[in-house]
């Protein structure tokens, strides 16, 4: 084992001139090489303490005891340098140069604000405090800076450069009803209308509601791509102009086939952009929406836009009987959970109209005199007592008028023999409809 520490020494002009800064060097047994390293402290008892430390570091990497040596490095290199090469990473990826923007300014302001300028300043505690003081921000926005961390640190983990995410326990925000920007549907009649006013750009207008393509991707599609001599004609979207990177094929419906041929030119390049000056920017879709007299907030606070129009395209799926899987399809989401639950406009679900289709669990017509009967009984706190019928020496008793209630109206005896037994000759009127 060999560890020592020097200055070195070289000749210059006949002359010996020793360095002011000391060296160490050390081989640890089991090495073929011996390493130097400088110390950076003119003190020798100094130098000798520091080469000690670093031969001891040394030791237990060999032994398995301490975190690898790219680990160790990637602690001393500043947060900064390792950004620079996540955002070099995901360019070298062909990731949009908007999202890796984005991803840059939040995290640097995350650096700066929390005070992160090494991997030991990072914490969980840190990064909490700081969200709870952002009270400008909403929650998706809060959670779109706690995902940009995380992806740095992930892509840190992944190369080598880090133990594990300081982040990985840190909850999300709950955003669920605390939405800035609310989206609703288009319905049929402002449909109608805004294409009546929007012009040039009806077209536009209608194949966002008819593909629920995206403004970026519908503004991608070429000649080349659309496809209207097929028997079903159809718009195949290249991986390279879609969200996440794959390539569909879109359907087309007849109406916007037929649009689209009579716009087709004759000898046109295959490169040639579809529906160039045909997608309305927002403020031109503003003036389109007040011609149409469609308030772009309702009362509710729910606002339509130009990706309204695919929001739109999934309700116009819903009310035509589709099922989640074709509609998570059409809309090309991985998560069903989007096409249930972000892309719906539970304002439009047809619901008051399937109560009545419940199933009925009363017979109406044996209900309706039952209820009626006991409804007579119950409101009749007066009932007769059983009425005795006297026919010559016979006496006989209605059973139906037994079981009288509590204020019980006297027994009526009609004599037919003549003889009233003391009681005045008298038949109730209820008991006319009887032939005695």
């Amino acid at each position: 084992m060999i560890c020592n520490v020097f200055r070195p020494k070289r000749k210059i002009n006949g002359r010996l001139h020793v360095g002011r800064l000391y060296r160490g060097r050390y081989k640890l047994d089991g090495e073929f090489k011996a390493t130097t390293l400088p110390l950076h402290t003119t003190d020798k008892q100094l130098a000798n303490q520091k080469l000690l430390l670093v031969v001891r570091q040394r030791e237990k990497e060999l032994a398995g005891l301490t975190g690898r040596k790219p680990l160790r490095e990637a602690a001393q290199s500043p947060l900064l340098a390792h950004l620079n090469d996540f955002l070099a990473d995901l360019r070298a990826r062909k990731r949009s140069e908007s999202h890796v923007k984005h991803l840059e300014t939040r995290i640097k302001r995350l650096f700066f604000e929390c005070r992160w300028e090494h991997l030991r300043d990072v914490s969980a505690d840190s990064f909490q405090l700081w969200r709870a003081n952002q009270k400008e921000f909403s929650q998706k926005t809060l959670h779109e800076y706690q995902n940009a961390a995380s992806s740095l640190f992930v892509w840190m983990e992944r190369n080598d450069r880090l133990e594990s995410n300081p982040l990985r326990r840190v909850g999300k925000v709950e955003r669920k009803g605390h939405e800035t920007v609310k989206r609703r549907s288009f319905t049929n009649d402002e449909m109608r209308r805004l294409l009546a006013v929007a012009g040039l750009y009806a077209l536009g207008y209608l194949a966002a509601v008819n593909t629920g393509l995206r403004r970026k991707e519908l503004a991608s599609v070429q000649w080349g791509d659309v496809h209207l001599e097929a028997e079903r004609p159809f718009i195949l979207v290249r991986s390279a102009t879609t969200k996440n990177r794959k390539a569909y094929k879109i359907y087309l419906k007849s109406q916007l086939a037929r649009m689209l041929k009579t716009i087709k030119p004759v000898a046109g390049e295959a490169d040639e952009l579809v529906f160039a000056g045909r997608i309305a920017s927002m403020r031109k879709m503003h003036e389109h929406l007040k011609a149409a007299e469609i308030p772009v907030c309702n009362e509710q606070g729910c606002k339509v836009d130009f990706h309204a129009l695919r929001m739109t395209y999934n309700m116009n799926l819903e009310l035509a009987g589709a099922s989640v899987q074709v509609r998570q399809e059409l809309m090309r989401h991985s998560d069903p959970r989007l096409t249930t639950g972000t892309y719906t406009d539970t304002t439009r679900l047809e619901t008051a109209s399937f109560i009545e289709k419940l199933p009925d669990f009363l017979d109406e017509k044996s209900d309706d005199t039952q209820l009626d009967t006991q409804a007579t009984v119950a409101s009749s706190p007066n009932v007769a007592q059983a009425v005795t019928v006297k026919r010559g020496n016979e006496d006989s008793e209605h059973v139906e008028n037994k079981g009288g209630s509590h204020d019980l109206t006297p027994a009526v005896a009609v004599c037919h023999s003549g003889q009233s037994d003391g009681v005045s000759e008298f038949e109730s009127p209820s008991l006319r409809q009887f032939d005695f």
